[in-house]
């Protein structure tokens, strides 16, 4: 007689795993850690790999399988770290025959690591979950590292868009809309935006009678970011009114420090912590035009469930703004910066500050509801498996 309750096996296979600091490996486990909890056998494969962004310590032991292959290579060279991360995906699809599963989650670091679960997606009978973080290979093009028209670009993008997985989770319906157009199908999913903390209390505090109000960017300023933006609204910042955190990493942060020098306005900080992003009035992000939906940033979303509000620059069909507009404002990329930075800080005021802080604990409160909701809708999936 076939047991009807048998405990499903999931595999969730990312670059950095549930013990990392890298938000995509904490992100997974959070995931991995209620499946654990609702009776499902859990186990994590990755890479034995350090990630340096940040300083958050990563969990030192989880109640679960988890599986590190090891890590060749983890230098400066972008052409290594590029060839590597390739090979890291045949890497990680091997061994994961290896382990048995029902259910396999497959994450985006390394870059291509679903192309290679959808090239040889016939050797496996267990269900294949897609949960994208940047999408690749599309970020590729959006970089501008390749042409749209390059064969082996069309080649990875037919590999990877040739079948719709079984269940897909992306970090928002536009992005969900993005790769369902790209599938041609509709696929089952959940929306979990990646970011999404909990804090023990999220209050607004009352508006500033005094300045300076306090702008920040935290994070990586890299190829999906526009960094004239973040230059040209920081030379704008009035330092007897304003002043702005930075805590920079990625491909674009030297250009920026080095443009703008020691201006006034500026506190550096290695690192930023909750207190500190809490703290802060207006957080900023970006996104430019082509990364539209290949990426969300994760930034925005950890600002908002800090309880701070949103200078987002990005395309207003982006993810961010459908989910934040009433929590921020909006700085369309490629428009005339002088004037809509000028524009953004005339109006600014303490008062517009709060009404948005207030939208901002709610939405808060929402993501926490949506989070559970969405954990809800892909363990439903895999019992179903």
């Amino acid at each position: 007689m076939v047991q009807q309750n048998k405990q499903k096996k999931v595999l969730l296979v990312n670059k950095f795993g549930a013990t990392s600091n890298a938000i995509t490996g904490q992100t997974a486990k959070e995931l991995a850690d209620f499946l654990h909890a609702e009776d499902c056998d859990v186990c994590f494969l990755c890479i034995g790999a350090i990630y340096r962004a940040n300083n958050k310590q990563g969990t030192t032991k989880v109640p679960y399988r988890t599986m590190a292959i090891r890590d060749f290579y983890s230098g400066d060279s972008s052409f290594l770290r590029l060839l590597m991360s390739f090979v890291d995906g045949c890497r990680l699809f091997i061994r994961s025959l290896f382990i048995k599963s029902d259910v396999v989650i497959v994450m985006t670091e390394p870059p291509l690591l679903f192309f290679w679960f959808q090239l040889f997606r016939f050797l496996s009978k267990r269900k294949l979950f897609y949960w994208t973080m940047d999408v690749y290979p599309d970020a590729f093009a959006a970089g501008g590292f390749i042409s749209e028209r390059n064969l082996f670009f069309r080649f990875f993008k037919k590999i990877v868009y040739g079948k719709p997985p079984d269940f897909l989770i992306a970090l928002g319906e536009a992005q969900r809309k993005y790769l369902e157009r790209n599938f041609r199908s509709e696929v089952p999913n959940a929306i979990i935006p990646c970011g999404i903390i909990e804090r023990e209390t999220v209050s607004v505090p009352p508006a500033k009678e005094k300045p300076p109000i306090v702008f920040g960017y935290g994070g990586n300023i890299g190829a999906a970011h526009d960094a004239e933006f973040l230059i040209e609204f920081i030379r704008q910042l009035d330092p007897a009114k304003h002043s702005i955190i930075l805590s920079l990493y990625g491909t674009k942060a030297e250009h920026v420090k080095k443009i703008l020098g020691d201006h006034k306005a500026i506190q550096y900080k290695k690192f930023l912590i909750q207190s500190d992003i809490a703290s802060i009035d207006v957080n900023l992000a970006s996104l430019l035009p082509e990364w539209n939906h290949v990426s969300v940033p994760s930034k925005a979303v950890t600002a908002i469930c800090c309880g701070s509000t949103l200078l987002l620059n990005a395309p207003p069909t982006a993810d961010a703004w459908q989910m934040f507009a009433e929590a921020g404002w909006l700085v369309e990329p490629e428009s005339n910066y002088s004037v809509s930075v000028t524009r953004f800080l005339q109006q600014l005021s303490s008062e517009t500050i709060l009404d948005k802080k207030i939208n901002a604990v709610k939405i808060a409160q929402s993501l926490l509801q949506q989070k559970e909701s969405a954990y809800q809708k892909v363990l439903t999936a895999v019992k179903q498996s």
